[in-house]
């Protein structure tokens, strides 16, 4: 086959060796382009008539395959968070959220281990009890950078952004219910995708990478609360990576037991035994459309739950845009859904990127809105609208002044595109400052 051609000997082998008869379907489906997937956020359903959807994703309600490539960023729609573009593949993490959030406690701490850019965390979000809490940590300081950007965008209030290691939220002993671990990987799923992995793929990465997502797993050990689940993922074909990655952890780890999840077989995911009777999956790109994939559910049975202690973060006294029981961390202000979780963070030093909602800045003795509140799901009419059209929109998104009338009594307003909350204006007498973040603006 003409792959095999520009792929490494070694993992041409294995994969044939794995596949078998399956093998050159597997390696014609390698020269195609690779399907483009965008979710819907549920929480601000827009006007996306714009858009050429061809069909929905089989296992997310929510995901929709794209007829042809669009540029996102000339789509002031995409900067407001009213959808993302994800691979079909990461959306398999859908079913086994909806199997889990069937059987947590309530009030449930969530983990999304190592989250950048953001797209498992916006998921998570999606389908999460409104009472639930998302930590969503990204070690790497650039990409916690984007995950910040793409969750506050997103606009669910209760997600709290850190970037801690692993030996950091390691301190948090039994602290999560639901740990979603999307594990750094070889990446051989992605050849397709990016050829980047491609050139860089050895050997000696995959055993690196095992060794890097076997750390990252007993951490996980130690986090996870009594009862909690742990959804093993990667975008990797190596079995090391796989299924010997999680037969030996449960081995090592004998309270944890893979758990079964019920899936379509029209879907055509591959079952995939871990032992006898118990199974993960794969997803293949002559099989699905979408890239490799390979997920797995885990619950830890027994243990008792440690008690963890808290700081206490100032309280807020008065209310801001009709929003009571704020809290503070230095100069920036909060919503108050997150609290109780960024202070058991804060004791426990685990560095925080930000405590959830960041509602408002203290500057001096001025208190200025945040471009995240306006983003904020449940946003409702804080401040007078400005509708911009499209290139105006863009402008804005660009961080541009634009000469607009408005009504000069106002301080603040929302810049607007199709009904939907893009950021601030604010009003400095003779012009109109524009307020979107420098580090968000679209080229």
């Amino acid at each position: 086959m003409a792959c095999e051609q520009d792929l490494p000997v070694k993992f041409a082998k294995r994969m044939e060796e794995l596949l078998q008869e399956e093998f050159p379907v597997f390696c014609n489906a390698l020269n195609e382009s690779s399907p483009v997937s965008v979710r819907i956020n549920p929480y601000k359903l827009a006007d996306l008539s714009h858009i050429n959807f061809s069909d929905k994703v089989p296992w997310d309600e929510y995901g929709f395959y794209l007829g042809n490539k669009i540029n996102f960023l000339e789509d002031p729609l995409w900067s407001a968070g009213t959808y993302y573009v994800q691979s079909a593949s990461s959306m398999s993490l859908t079913p086994f959220l909806k199997f889990v959030f069937q059987h947590l406690r309530d009030n449930p701490v969530i983990l999304d281990f190592a989250a950048a850019p953001g797209g498992k965390s916006l998921l998570i979000s999606s389908f999460m009890p409104e009472n639930a809490i998302l930590v969503a940590n990204e070690v790497n300081p650039k990409r916690s950078h984007i995950l910040y950007e793409n969750i506050a965008k997103w606009g669910n209030e209760n997600v709290v952004v850190t970037k801690a290691n692993d030996r950091q939220l390691s301190k948090l002993k039994t602290f999560f219910d639901l740990i979603v671990l999307d594990a750094p990987c070889s990446a051989e799923g992605l050849f397709r995708k990016h050829k980047k992995y491609l050139r860089q793929w050895s050997p000696k990465n995959v055993i690196s990478s095992v060794k890097i997502q076997r750390q990252l797993l007993e951490a996980s050990a130690k986090m996870l609360a009594p009862n909690g689940f742990l959804i093993y993922a990667t975008c990797t074909y190596a079995t090391e990576e796989n299924e010997l990655q999680i037969k030996r952890f449960v081995e090592d780890f004998p309270e944890f037991e893979v758990v079964n999840v019920n899936i379509p077989e029209y879907w055509n995911w591959t079952r995939t035994e871990i032992s006898e009777g118990l199974y993960a999956y794969r997803l293949y790109p002559h099989k699905i459309k979408g890239e490799g994939f390979f997920i797995v559910l885990l619950q830890k049975r027994g243990g008792n739950k440690a008690k963890l202690n808290k700081i206490s973060l100032k309280k807020v006294k008065q209310s801001l845009w009709g929003l009571k029981d704020l809290f503070a961390v230095k100069e920036d202000i909060y919503y108050s859904s997150t609290k109780k979780v960024a202070e058991i963070l804060f004791n426990y030093k685990v560095p925080e990127y930000s405590a959830g909602l960041k509602v408002a800045e203290q500057k001096k003795k001025n208190i200025l809105p945040t471009t995240e509140f306006v983003l904020w799901r449940k946003y409702n009419d804080f401040f007078p609208e400005l509708p911009l059209k499209h290139p105006e929109a863009l402008e804005f998104l660009r961080g541009k002044t634009l000469h607009i009338q408005a009504d000069n009594s106002q301080k603040f307003f929302a810049a607007t595109y199709k009904n939907v909350p893009l950021g601030l204006f604010k009003n400095a007498g003779n012009r109109l400052n524009n307020l979107f973040p420098t580090y968000w603006r679209i080229n």
